[in-house]
């Protein structure tokens, strides 16, 4: 398979299985609300993508390191979220972030 076909197949597979996942949940939902806003707005999957990518050269499933995959993708967003709250260059300070949209007394 060409790398642009596998890329965008991995991509929508990655994809796919965040939404299933992370997708509308009632229980919880101002806390699932937030980290929609910051897992499932699309992207370039990349970290997840070199998971799979890795699996597949060391002779793996990818389907069985799908679950790992997905699970590095969220690392970023909540230490993104967690950690430049107030710090780091202006441009990170004004960037929107998820937290003024729920309340601050269900965190």
């Amino acid at each position: 398979m060409e790398f642009h076909q596998q890329l965008e197949a991995d991509q929508k597979q990655i994809e796919a299985y965040l939404r299933a996942y992370f997708g509308d949940r009632e229980d919880m939902a101002n806390l699932y609300d937030a980290m929609n806003y910051s897992l499932l707005s699309g992207g370039k999957r990349v970290r997840p993508v070199l998971a799979l990518e890795v699996c597949r050269m060391c002779g793996g499933d990818p389907e069985t390191a799908l679950p790992f995959a997905c699970a590095v993708e969220t690392t970023c967003p909540v230490w993104t979220t967690t950690t430049s709250a107030g710090a780091g260059p202006p441009i990170i300070k004004s960037m929107v972030r998820p937290w003024p949209s729920w309340q601050e007394t269900r965190c």
